[in-house]
């Protein structure tokens, strides 16, 4: 029954949350065609393609289906214990570039727990896993919201593993390199850091190939060139394609979405609009170049990069030239596809989350018609009506004549056939013959059981439809079914589900519990800030014959409007990490929880404005529940009129305990890092060189500002090396910096604060002390082995 079920759910998403989907023709090029390879596929999340062949294909639920010779296998691969919240689930999946010697298979996936996806490594054994093989080579932050974690996995021609983190719902970790949330991430095969990855340094950082990304959904590589496309899922009105072929790129998340003017960012290599015209979608959600090794496409297809979109229901591709050209591929295919993937056999596939099923694209010289979608056998209630459909391709135009057993229909000539109340002598064997200029194709049979047995009727009397709710609200509901011939129905029968409407789709909403006739949920108030979405609640009820009834109710929010403002107006203030020019107004759901802050510092015109103050008091950065009224926010800036002295630059030793005074006697004080108090305690428990600033007002409304530069330093301590006192010194000086006596030979590698090499791989004898000049800046001073081990990092600042 479960699975039953589950199939109910998956048709009635079908049918709610498309739009004359059943009738919908797939377009192509002429010759080509949309052929279904294997249905059964539950909640397909991607896929990839083994050396011999083998479609390795994820379910979301956590099982790595296999498709072998066209056929999917019914034992998987693996079973993984996964967290399904939202947009988790398994992830990713990738082939060891010599996976045909070490059968090492890698996936990414959410633990049960739903705190942080993992990277793993699997040992294949056939068509089966090797149990108790799993190796864990990479933890990803942690996921406090269940949407944008990506997991995307696959090898570069390098032969290292690049994996997709989106930014779960916190765009401002986009820019930070220390964090790998909203980045394209690259290892080796055991977890370890590629020497040549673009941002040396501790921690996280040196895995970062690429940040500023909101969620990139998929990459891929393109053969023979390696070139690197990622494909970002945008937020309110850009997707993006991303050449990130070269590491330490800045695609401008939060601060950009799409093309950009500032030059600070990388601007996509192609975008396009939301919407439902030609060429605009709402989710990116696949990309692959086609440079088969051979193929039967005609040859224009080659060197071109094919892209699918969730709700669009299409594949486009653009060329490899600058500016790129787009061109339309195919229209009304297979419904919420995701995972596009160039084949072996030089054929396009996809997978159809809607249809559950895996699809190809073939091309031949004479397009016959071809059924991609067979109809259904139905059970149906005597008096009930009931419609078979069947979608096809093949060449213009298409002619349909639906058939009971052999005998033709009269007057059932389109690709649906419907029957507008049963009785008994219409049970029997439905199927159609679709024919054109160049052949014909005849469907599957169906099967029409007509019944006495009449459906159950399921009715929500709680909540009522159109209830409206604020985020963070729990939602009680409540159900009850009944059956002419079974009565009452058993509560264990119910099955609910919640789906979350944004815009023209649809994402998985909160888990709500089924097997009961009431339960109660919670509103997130984190996650999609759009006003534009609603919940809609089913309830889907099963008697003891299979037959169901539905019902759903919709639970509408409310809503309130944002304005965030400056004083003067014209300048731009920050809202959850994305710039708005003031004044900006935005419609909210009420109870998100909504993050603004206010540059530090900015021009307007040609003059320097430093923030003083919220109107509503607080830090510079401050997160807020949405009101139930309108609400302004309005941040005061000023030019400087007042002499003020925050005091010297200065050196503090690591660890210790450090509280910096702005001076007492003025009315407000904003400092860099957002307080905005008299006194400001500043970290020692890194060594680097920070600067801190202040801006205060004194009585008379004046404004000053002054910043200073404070180094972390060692101060009497050294680092060690293999027992030996290793001194970096002067720390800070001027420019001559000596390195002390080594015993082993060692590679000296120097990087500013940009990423920049200053020094790269210099040789330097044991024994030997090194002096060097450097200019004033910030600096990472490393000594890699022979072995290429590191055996000292060390940051200094130059403040000559």
């Amino acid at each position: 029954m479960r699975n039953k079920l589950q199939f109910i759910i998956a048709l009635m998403l079908f049918v709610t949350a498309t739009t004359n989907k059943v009738n919908a023709v797939v377009t192509l090029p002429v010759g080509f065609s949309q052929v279904l390879v294997a249905g059964g596929i539950t909640a397909p999340t991607t896929m990839a393609t083994a050396p011999d062949g083998r479609f390795f294909i994820a379910q979301q639920f956590g099982q790595l289906k296999v498709l072998k010779n066209d056929t999917l296998l019914t034992q998987p691969f693996m079973t993984l214990n996964v967290n399904t919240d939202g947009e988790r689930g398994l992830l990713g999946v990738a082939f060891d570039p010599n996976f045909t010697v070490n059968q090492y298979i890698y996936v990414c996936y959410t633990v049960a727990s739903g705190l942080y996806n993992n990277v793993s490594r699997f040992t294949a054994s056939g068509d089966t896993v090797v149990p108790g093989s799993e190796l864990v080579i990479l933890q990803l932050d942690s996921l406090d919201n269940n949407y944008h974690g990506g997991g995307h996995l696959q090898f570069g021609p390098d032969g290292t593993l690049y994996v997709a983190a989106g930014e779960n719902g916190h765009p401002l970790r986009s820019q930070n390199i220390d964090s790998y949330l909203g980045k394209i991430i690259r290892i080796n095969p055991d977890g370890s850091v590629p020497l040549n990855n673009p941002f040396p340094g501790p921690g996280k950082r040196s895995r970062v190939w690429a940040y500023g990304l909101r969620n990139p959904f998929t990459f891929a590589f393109q053969p023979g060139t390696g070139k690197l496309f990622i494909d970002d899922v945008g937020e309110i009105t850009w997707e993006e394609i991303n050449d990130g072929t070269d590491g330490g790129h800045n695609f401008g998340w939060p601060t950009a979405e799409g093309v950009s003017t500032d030059t600070s960012f990388d601007n996509p290599f192609f975008t396009y609009l939301h919407g439902t015209a030609d060429g605009q979608g709402c989710a990116i959600t696949g990309g692959t170049f086609f440079n088969p090794v051979t193929s039967n496409y005609p040859a224009i297809y080659n060197d071109k990069y094919f892209y699918i979109d969730y709700c669009g229901n299409w594949i486009n591709m653009i060329s490899l030239t600058t500016p790129p050209t787009r061109t339309t591929f195919a229209s009304n295919i297979a419904y919420y596809s995701v995972g596009i993937t160039t084949g072996l056999d030089g054929n396009l596939y996809f997978l159809s989350r809607d249809d559950e099923a895996l699809y190809k694209i073939v091309y031949s010289v004479n397009p016959a018609p071809a059924i991609l979608n067979q109809p259904l056998s139905r059970t149906i209630s005597v008096g009930y009506p009931v419609t078979f459909s069947v979608t096809a391709s093949g060449s213009a135009t298409l002619n349909y004549q639906w058939q009971k057993d052999t005998v033709a229909i009269s007057g059932a000539n389109a690709a649906d056939y419907t029957i507008p109340a049963v009785a008994f002598a219409d049970s029997g064997n439905y199927r159609v013959v679709v024919t054109n200029s160049f052949g014909s194709d005849t469907s599957m049979y169906a099967h029409l059981t007509v019944t006495a047995n009449q459906p159950p009727q399921a009715v929500i009397d709680t909540p009522l439809t159109n209830t409206f709710y604020t985020a963070g609200q729990v939602i009680n509901f409540y159900g009850a079914a009944t059956d002419p011939e079974d009565g009452v129905l058993a509560a264990t029968t119910y099955q609910w589900v919640l789906v979350f409407h944004h815009d023209l789709h649809v994402h998985p909403g909160p888990t709500v519990p089924s097997g009961a006739n009431s339960g109660s949920f919670t509103i997130p108030n984190t996650g999609e800030k759009s006003a534009n979405v609603f919940y809609r609640l089913f309830l889907i009820v099963q008697d003891s014959e299979g037959l169901t009834d539905s019902a759903y109710v919709d639970i509408l929010p409310n809503t309130s409007t944002i304005t965030i403002n400056t004083e003067p107006t014209g300048l731009t203030l920050n809202l959850d990490g994305q710039p708005f020019v003031t004044p900006y107004s935005v419609l909210s759901v009420e109870g998100m929880y909504r993050m603004l802050n206010a540059p530090y510092s900015q021009m307007y015109g040609q003059t320097q404005m430093m923030f003083t103050n919220w109107n509503s008091g607080g830090p510079l950065t401050q997160t807020f529940q949405t009101s139930v009224i309108d609400i302004t926010y309005l941040a005061n800036y000023d030019s400087l009129q007042l002499a003020y002295s925050l005091g010297n630059d200065t050196v503090f030793c690591l660890d210790s305990v450090i509280v910096l005074d702005a001076g007492a006697n003025y009315t407000s004080y904003a400092w860099t890092d957002g307080s905005v108090g008299q006194f400001l305690s500043v970290p020692t428990s890194v060594l680097d060189t920070f600067t801190v600033g202040v801006t205060v007002v004194d009585i008379l409304g004046r404004t000053g500002n002054d910043s200073i530069a404070y180094v972390v330093d060692i101060c009497n301590s050294v680092p060690q090396l293999n027992n030996e006192n290793v001194n970096v010194y002067p720390v800070p000086s001027n420019g001559m910096i000596n390195i002390g006596k080594v015993s082993e030979n060692y590679y000296l590698n120097v990087i500013d604060m940009t990423g920049k090499i200053i020094m790269k791989n210099e040789f330097v004898r044991g024994g030997e002390i090194k002096t060097i000049q450097l200019r004033p800046g910030l600096y990472s001073i490393q000594l890699i082995s022979e072995n290429r081990k590191l055996l000292l990092q060390k940051t200094i600042s130059v403040v000559k």
